[in-house]
């Protein structure tokens, strides 16, 4: 704490000196000071909550609040801390309130989130940036350091969300979407700020390159984009998985959960977590002529197709993740096999796809090729969308269909061209599929909802 607490002096007397290094230094400084903020509030707030969940408890046991009321008839002692947030204890009057209307006790607020945000962004610069690898793994550092980033912010955003979609659903049965706007909202500042105002790296990128954070307004509006579709995703994926994580096979199906949604999360968040990054470079080759809003969605659409490889398997999993909570029940041998059909055949459209590309994509051809592969990937798309079965879930059926069909053909046309003809693998023909995979899954979309509003379940 007191190292980074400490980050303007040692930038100064150990970096270069300039503004890129007076901003990294700031920025540890920063991060130092919410920490110290952040554990004595939360500990406070952990306290309270106790407080609040055990009266509800005790009603729910008593059957009437009149009898606790009774207790909390106190009058108020002034003499206590009028800021809420540093009471250890709630207040009688919070307590009497609280029985009466219990809702926020199933409701996440703005400030919840965003100091989970604020931590999960300050953990994930952490883990990015340490230099406890190096001695250890020498030139493999770097890497070993994106994947524990990735893979351990992956996991405890999962488990935000999830414990926060858990939560809205006990105290509000079939969902309020309009109580998701503040949380999402919370969470989005929070990862931005930890991740990307209380991040060195970033904020000696902007700075060096003259750049004054503009670009932290749309990056959070995009994570905030992202937070919301992760809840709606994880509020449709739950009744799935609730069958498998109360059976037999309970504790398997809760390692076979955290570890899909985990490396769900993680694929978006290798995109989504260096984008401030991106800009500052977008920015330098512009020669900084351009408005930050302009660098900023010039390095995100460029990153995303650096990133394709992630995204596309990010669309794997959300695909596949409620198939298998939907096949995985005892009993549910229908949902198998209609998964089993799906992946069948993909596979064999990508096998045939491969070959077409083998024979016509190299050369010329190759952006003919690739333009009657996206054709027939959208074809495969409806179809597979359409086709009416047990359990609905027509879109995930579709999206999965596609991307592994893609996934083969490219992949095995790849490994083809190379092996015969080295010069001659498809690079251009790849990003081209990445694109047309992008606007597959919208004609999925409009293909397979109609059929999801005719009696599938809200999951679909």
């Amino acid at each position: 704490m007191l190292t980074v607490a400490s980050g303007v002096l040692w930038e100064l007397l150990h970096g270069l000196g300039g503004t890129g290094s007076l901003a990294a230094g700031l920025s540890n400084s920063l991060k130092g000071l919410c920490l110290v903020v952040a554990m004595p509030l939360t500990r406070r707030a952990v306290l309270r909550s106790r407080e609040f969940y055990a009266d509800a408890r005790a009603r729910q046991w008593a059957g009437s609040p009149s009898a606790l009321r009774a207790l909390f008839e106190v009058k108020e002692d002034r003499r206590r801390l009028p800021v809420r947030l540093l009471r250890v204890h709630p207040t009688a009057r919070q307590r009497r309130d609280m029985l009466d209307d219990p809702e926020p006790l199933f409701r996440s607020g703005f400030w919840e989130l965003l100091a989970a945000g604020c931590v999960l962004g300050a953990l994930y610069t952490d883990l990015a940036t340490t230099f406890v690898l190096n001695s250890a793994l020498g030139p493999g550092a770097e890497t070993a350091r994106a994947v524990l980033a990735v893979g351990t912010l992956g996991l405890l955003l999962a488990a935000v969300v999830a414990f926060f979609t858990l939560r809205l659903q006990e105290g509000f049965p079939g969902g309020r979407p309009g109580l998701l706007g503040a949380p999402v909202w919370g969470l989005a500042c929070g990862l931005a700020l930890g991740g990307g105002v209380v991040n060195p790296g970033v904020t000696f990128a902007l700075a060096s390159v003259g750049q004054v954070g503009a670009g932290l307004l749309p990056w959070t509006a995009l994570l905030a984009l992202g937070g919301y579709a992760a809840v709606r995703w994880t509020a449709a994926v739950l009744p799935w998985w609730r069958p498998v994580l109360r059976g037999p096979r309970a504790r398997a199906g809760w390692c076979v959960l955290s570890v899909a949604a985990g490396a769900l999360f993680g694929c978006v968040l290798v995109w989504l977590m260096e984008l401030m990054v991106t800009q500052a470079l977008m920015a330098t080759l512009l020669g900084g002529r351009a408005p930050e809003l302009v660098s900023f969605l010039l390095g995100t659409a460029s990153d995303a197709v650096v990133r394709s490889p992630f995204l596309l398997c990010a669309a794997l999993l959300a695909a596949l993740i409620p198939l298998l909570g939907q096949a995985a029940p005892p009993g549910a041998r229908a949902a198998r096999q209609a998964l089993g059909r799906t992946v069948a055949g993909a596979l064999r459209a990508g096998l045939w796809l491969a070959a077409a590309l083998v024979l016509l994509g190299s050369g010329p051809r190759v952006l003919p090729a690739y333009a009657a592969v996206a054709a027939l990937l959208a074809v495969l798309a409806v179809r597979t969308g359409r086709r009416p079965r047990p359990g609905g879930l027509p879109f995930a059926h579709a999206t999965l269909a596609t991307v592994l069909a893609a996934a083969t053909a490219h992949g095995g046309a790849a490994l083809l061209l190379t092996l015969v003809t080295p010069r001659a693998a498809p690079a251009l023909g790849g990003v081209l599929l990445v694109g047309s995979i992008s606007a597959l899954l919208a004609v999925g979309v409009a293909a397979c909802v109609p059929t999801a509003r005719r009696g599938t379940p809200a999951a679909g």
